[in-house]
């Protein structure tokens, strides 16, 4: 567009067999920058286990973070980082990987969808006295 290059930023994210999967295809301009400046600052893979695990909660916390300072987005991040470290911890073990490679696609696609719908109760949860909720918390629970 005149002249200029515009880089893809979103690449089928719905088409992600793993919630990890989807957030390297989802909003990539900013995965990249959180990938780059905060995950790999803090160590990335490149330390203990345990403390790759703490990374990725680490990064998920500023991701919810930086779209917006209440509970609900930090609870969004944090579901986020759970499943993260689960699919980690359970494709570190061969026998599980190859299992996991053998479920039909579809199957996989809708697994990463619902995970992702889900969190998104968290995500838009607002809160309302109106309606009987003080806080944003109550609500998204409320919601589940």
């Amino acid at each position: 567009i005149l002249g200029y290059s515009i880089p893809e930023n979103f690449m089928r994210p719905f088409l992600s067999q793993t919630v990890t999967e989807l957030w390297r295809r989802w909003h990539i301009s900013f995965s990249s920058w959180l990938r780059d400046y905060i995950y790999i600052s803090l160590g990335g893979n490149r330390v203990s286990v345990f403390r790759a695990y703490f990374n990725v909660f680490i990064t998920t916390f500023v991701s919810g973070i930086w779209h917006g300072a209440d509970w609900n987005f930090i609870i969004w991040g944090a579901c986020h980082a759970f499943v993260m470290v689960l699919e980690r911890f359970v494709f570190s073990f061969s026998v599980l990987k190859s299992g996991w490679d053998k479920i039909p696609d579809w199957i996989k696609y809708t697994y990463s969808f619902l995970i992702f719908s889900f969190s998104m109760f968290f995500f838009r949860a607002k809160a309302s006295p109106e309606y009987g909720y003080n806080t944003s918390l109550e609500l998204a629970f409320a919601i589940v």
